[in-house]
């Protein structure tokens, strides 16, 4: 979850990384969009070199933490095979919340 001060901090962490060249990308999830598998994609690529390429790093964020804990739920089942109900107990560590019965629904799971 980021607060107003952290809110700051990563404004400008973001300003320095683009100034510096760094590259990053910004993708615009929400409830609806979540269960575009070809939005899930476009992610999970991220995530997977992040995973498998020590000398780069993926750092997925949001708010209140409910869509990045979403995505890595989703993600560690439909790419690394994990059991789903030990990949939502991770989901809600990571801060899925309100979004847990669409990753539900996602994965068949009722």
């Amino acid at each position: 979850t980021i607060n107003g001060p952290a809110a700051i901090i990563w404004a400008m962490y973001l300003v320095t990384a683009e100034k510096q060249g760094v590259p990053y990308d910004r993708i615009g999830v929400n409830a609806t969009n979540l269960r575009d598998p070809d939005l899930r994609e476009q992610i999970y690529v991220l995530l997977d070199v992040g995973a498998t390429d020590p000398d780069r790093l993926t750092l997925l964020h949001c708010a209140t933490a409910n869509r990045a804990g979403a995505l890595w739920a989703l993600w560690r089942v439909e790419r690394e095979k994990l059991d789903p109900e030990e990949a939502l107990r991770q989901g809600r560590e990571a801060g899925l919340a309100s979004l847990e019965p669409i990753v539900r629904e996602i994965l068949g799971l009722r």
